[in-house]
C-alpha cells in the first residue's frame, strides 16, 4: 500500500475515535519510512491516548532523534516531550541547529508558550544575519 494512503488512512481511523487501526496503520508505515516524524508524533499521540505512556513517550522520542530542520515541527516534538516528562529529550531538541536559525517567530512563540515560559534564550543577532549567536534552553 502506498505510504500517503497509510498516512491517510490512520489520520481517518483517529479521526474516528478508532484507535486500534490507527495505530496498525502507523507502524505500517513506520516500518517503511521510520523517519517520518509527524507518523511518529501521531503515534505517540495514539500510544497516549490508549493509555500507553511508556510508548508514547518511547515514539515520541524516536521522533525527535530525527527530526528534518523544521522549526515547526522541532517546536511540536518538543512541547510534546516536554509534556510528558521527557526533559532530557526536550533539550536535545532545543539544541536542534534549527532553533537558533530560524526566523519562524510563530514557532518560537509556541514553543515558549508550550514550554510554560521555561523556554529563555540569551545572545545577540548582531553581526552575520545568517548566524545569529543565540542559545536557546529550558529551564
Amino acid at each position: 500500500m502506498h505510504n500517503q494512503r497509510l498516512w491517510q488512512r490512520a489520520q481517518q481511523h483517529v479521526a474516528e475515535g478508532r484507535l486500534d487501526a490507527a495505530e496498525a496503520s502507523l507502524r505500517g508505515l513506520l516500518e517503511r519510512e521510520p523517519r517520518n516524524v509527524p507518523a511518529r508524533m501521531l503515534l505517540s499521540s495514539v500510544c497516549l491516548g490508549r493509555g500507553r505512556l511508556r510508548d508514547g513517550c518511547a515514539e515520541a522520542v524516536a521522533a525527535a532523534q530525527a527530526l528534518p530542520d523544521d522549526a515547526e515541527l522541532i517546536a511540536t516534538t518538543a512541547m510534546c516531550l516536554f509534556r510528558v516528562g521527557e526533559t532530557v529529550a526536550t533539550r536535545q531538541c532545543m539544541q536542534h541547529p534549527e532553533i537558533a536559525r530560524t526566523r519562524d517567530a510563530p514557532a518560537l512563540a509556541r514553543l515558549n508558550l508550550g514550554l510554560a515560559g521555561r523556554l529563555t534564550s540569551r545572545g545577540s543577532v548582531r553581526g552575520d544575519p545568517a548566524a545569529p549567536q543565540i542559545e536557546a534552553t529550558v529551564d
